[in-house]
C-alpha cells in the first residue's frame, strides 16, 4: 500500500484479539458472502472503535438479515468453558489448592451440561432451576420414564453408583461450601475440622472433576443425537 497513511500502517500492525478474530472468521464461515477485505475492515473496526457501514447488495439480505437466519457456534460459551475448566484444574492441582473455587465451578458445569439435555430431550421439564431440582428432573426421565438419552447417564455413571452419585456429590459439594465456618448448633465446633478442611475438600473436587467429565461426555453425545434425529423428521 504505496500511498497509505502512515495512521492506517500502524492500525494494521496492531495485534487483534484471539476472540475478535476467531468471531469474525466465524461469522465469515457461517454467512459465506463477507469477502476478506471487509473481515479485514472488521477486524480494523474492532481494534479503533470505528463504526462500519453494512454493505448492501439488490440481489441480497442484508449482514444483519443473515445473521438472525444462522445459527453460529457459541463462542463466548466455548470460551467460558475454556477459562471455567483452567480454573477447575488450577484450583486442583496447583501448588496452592482452592478446593472451595473447583467446588462451585464443577457445580456450574455440572449444572449446565443437564440443564442443557433438559432443554432437548424434555422441554416440558425447562421449569427445574437449582441444582437439586436439575437432579431429580434428570433421575425422574431416567428410571421413571426411561426417556431415551438419560438412562445412558445412568449406565455412565454406573461405577459410581448410578444417578445417584450426583446428588451425593451435590450434598457433598453443600458441606465442604458451608462447612468451614459453619456450626449446626451456636457456640459449637465447626461441622468440618480446619486440620481435616482441605484433604477432604480436594477429595470432593477430584470427584466433581470425575463427574464433570462424565456428564460433559454424554451430554455432548446425546445433544447431538437429539438434533439429528429432529432434522431427520423435518
Amino acid at each position: 500500500m504505496p500511498n497509505q497513511p502512515a495512521a492506517d500502517k500502524r492500525i494494521l500492525s496492531l495485534r487483534v484479539p484471539r476472540e475478535i478474530h476467531a468471531a469474525a472468521r466465524q461469522k465469515a464461515a457461517c454467512l459465506g458472502v463477507l469477502l476478506s477485505a471487509y473481515v479485514r475492515s472488521v477486524l480494523e473496526a474492532s481494534v479503533t472503535g470505528r463504526v462500519l457501514p453494512i454493505p448492501q447488495n439488490d440481489n441480497r439480505q442484508s449482514i444483519d438479515e443473515m445473521t438472525t437466519t444462522t445459527e453460529p457456534k457459541n463462542i463466548q460459551k466455548g470460551l467460558a468453558y475454556k477459562l471455567a475448566h483452567k480454573q477447575m484444574n488450577e484450583a486442583i492441582d496447583g501448588e496452592r489448592p482452592f478446593p472451595i473455587e473447583a467446588l462451585a465451578i464443577e457445580e456450574s458445569i455440572l449444572s449446565d451440561r443437564l440443564r442443557s439435555a433438559i432443554w432437548t430431550l424434555v422441554p416440558k421439564e425447562r421449569g427445574a432451576k437449582t441444582f437439586a431440582q436439575i437432579i431429580k428432573t434428570v433421575f425422574d426421565q431416567s428410571v421413571g420414564t426411561a426417556t431415551p438419552g438419560f438412562e445412558d447417564l445412568h449406565a455412565a455413571l454406573a461405577k459410581k453408583g448410578g444417578l445417584a452419585a450426583l446428588d451425593a456429590w451435590r450434598k457433598q459439594r453443600n458441606r465442604f461450601v458451608h462447612g468451614l465456618t459453619c456450626s449446626l448448633e451456636p457456640r459449637k465446633p465447626t461441622e468440618i475440622g480446619s486440620d481435616v478442611y482441605l484433604e477432604e475438600g480436594l477429595a470432593a473436587a477430584c470427584e466433581g472433576r470425575e463427574l464433570v467429565r462424565i456428564v460433559e461426555a454424554w451430554s455432548k453425545k446425546c445433544v447431538r443425537a437429539a438434533k439429528r434425529a429432529a432434522k431427520k423428521k423435518a
